[in-house]
């Protein structure tokens, strides 16, 4: 887990008797996660996996990390990432979706957030390495009670109006797909 921060991801894996390790830059994060007994080596992703034997590892799990990285960290990042796991092994990054503008609109609360990373520029980053299978996920939906409301159907409406409102109904949802799509994604 590499940005493991509190170690939400090794105590799950730990909760499920899968073994695993984090790589976490802050002190006072990678001091707390071993206080909740995790194992958690204090070190930058990239001096840490160059460190590595390569073909060494069974997956690597980055959550909420690319966004806070310059493009060249990254991309010798996902270089190592591809040298240091085994072939046919995972490597999952998950991330800010800025597709959606809420989650675009409050990208830079966090202060440490350099930039968001469109989803298509990190499939082609990833492929770019040398991985093959690339796919892309969202999560995290913005609940309906905060989207915007279609027109519902009704008995004994006129032809007019059920064309009208099925044209209403198709923007607005390609509006709250804009608006208020899912807040991250993974690759």
């Amino acid at each position: 887990d590499i940005g493991c921060g509190r170690g939400e991801f090794l105590e799950i894996l730990r909760d499920h008797n899968i073994g695993g390790f984090g790589v976490e830059v802050d002190a006072d994060l990678k001091d707390y996660c071993e206080s909740r007994k995790l194992v958690v080596e204090h070190s930058d992703a990239i001096s840490y996996l160059e460190k590595l034997e390569d073909n060494s590892l069974d997956g690597i799990f980055i959550d909420q990390v690319v966004e806070h990285l310059e493009p060249a960290y990254l991309v010798r990042l996902l270089a190592l990432c591809y040298l240091k796991l085994k072939s046919g092994f995972y490597l999952v990054i998950e991330t800010v979706n800025p597709l959606s503008f809420v989650s675009f609109v409050n990208f830079y609360i966090d202060l440490t957030h350099t930039k968001p990373v469109h989803p298509e520029t990190l499939k082609f980053l990833i492929g770019s390495v040398g991985f093959k299978e690339i796919e892309t996920k969202v999560s995290t939906p913005i609940p309906s009670e905060f989207r915007l409301k279609k027109i519902p159907d009704v008995a004994g409406t006129d032809e007019s109006s059920k064309i009208c409102n099925a044209v209403y109904n198709e923007n607005i949802e390609k509006l709250n797909n804009i608006l208020y799509g899912d807040q991250d994604y993974s690759v």
